[in-house]
């Protein structure tokens, strides 16, 4: 990804709208066309809006968005390792302690903040041949380097981008608009993040598409989260969400 794009993704006050179109009907099934809309791209009449998220456990599903092109901006679990415990104790604390209480962590690639989460693209290493403040808190740092001793000197910028990216997340979550999360939970546990959202943010139009290696899925699964193995492979992903964004929008 370009620059340009990053930049304007984490400058953005609201995040870019993802619109979905009913264009083809065939044997009474919806197929349905997706549009990024950006600055320079003119918005279709009466869209649907959707909010998407990458929601743990790693990096992976923002990537997945970003290869795709659906990443509409930069939100706080973009880059970071989550446990599901640590998601369920950030949002039931409003963030409050995001990003604070940092140390190492045993290989000393990455810091730990107070609810666990790891941060390992976040602060510069002395093995980095390049990089300057466009790259510090942009998820663009080799996750295998050393954390540099001085990282502390980098902490305001790097909390500063983490503090816009909560807002942008809270914003989302006080939206009426549908909400599309990508993760890579195991099957309870994306079922907790469902209830999760439900019971703390109060949202119920929401499509889960996550990836797992758990095969015994099908039975008693919930209507809105769709289980399958994805891995790194973002047509698998894409495919998932063409089969079943209807469940948003229905």
């Amino acid at each position: 990804m370009g620059h340009s794009t990053l930049l304007d993704a984490e400058r953005s006050p609201h995040p870019f709208s993802f619109f979905l179109f009913t264009t083809i009907w065939t044997s009474q099934k919806k197929k349905f066309f997706f549009i990024m809309t950006g600055n320079n791209k003119k918005e279709m009449s009466s869209p649907s809006k959707i909010n998407i998220i990458p929601l743990g456990r790693d990096c992976n599903v923002a990537e997945m968005l970003r290869t795709l092109g659906w990443r509409q901006c930069a939100l706080p679990f973009d880059w970071v390792y989550s446990s599901l415990d640590s998601i369920c104790q950030c949002f039931e604390d409003n963030f409050k302690l995001f990003h604070t209480g940092l140390k190492f962590n045993k290989k000393r690639n990455g810091l730990i903040d107070h609810y666990g989460f790891i941060y390992v693209h976040d602060y510069p290493s002395p093995a980095d041949m390049i990089c300057s403040d466009f790259h510090i808190g942009e998820g663009m740092l080799w996750e295998y380097n050393p954390v540099g001793s001085d990282w502390e000197s980098h902490y305001p910028l790097v909390k500063s981008k983490y503090d816009r990216r909560v807002d942008r997340f809270l914003s989302m979550m006080k939206s009426p608009n549908p909400i599309l999360i990508f993760s890579e939970f195991g099957v309870k546990y994306a079922k907790i993040l469902r209830q999760v959202l439900t019971d703390v943010y109060h949202k119920t139009n929401v499509l889960i598409i996550n990836s797992t290696r758990e095969t015994d899925h099908e039975k008693n699964a919930p209507h809105n989260i769709i289980h399958g193995y994805f891995g790194s492979d973002p047509q698998k992903w894409k495919q998932a969400v063409e089969e079943n964004i209807g469940i948003l929008i229905s």
